[in-house]
């Protein structure tokens, strides 16, 4: 450490920034807020687009096996969702 001195700044500066509390421009929340808009409908777009294949394999299917993968797809999806959901309720409350 003491052998380069300008190695102990970087690291003292770098400590700091990890410390700093980020608080984002209006710009930079509005942004967010409509990434995380975009997420959220194409999450719901892919929510139905997935309910509709497995509408069709309920009726038209009687392999258990693929119904239950699509139901799966269908979970993940909406805990992608509820995850992308809470992501965008906690930026709203935060601005």
């Amino acid at each position: 450490m003491a052998d380069n001195p300008a190695a102990d700044i970087g690291e003292e500066s770098s400590e700091v920034l990890e410390k700093r509390d980020r608080t984002p421009t209006e710009k930079g929340l509005a942004w967010q807020i409509d990434n995380h808009v975009r997420g959220t409908r194409s999450l719901i777009s892919r929510w139905h687009r997935r309910a509709s294949q497995l509408n069709s394999l309920l009726s038209d299917s009687e392999d258990s096996k693929i119904i239950t993968k699509e139901r799966d797809g269908l979970i993940s999806i909406m805990n992608e969702l509820s995850k992308e959901y809470d992501n965008l309720n906690q930026l709203t409350r935060s601005s």
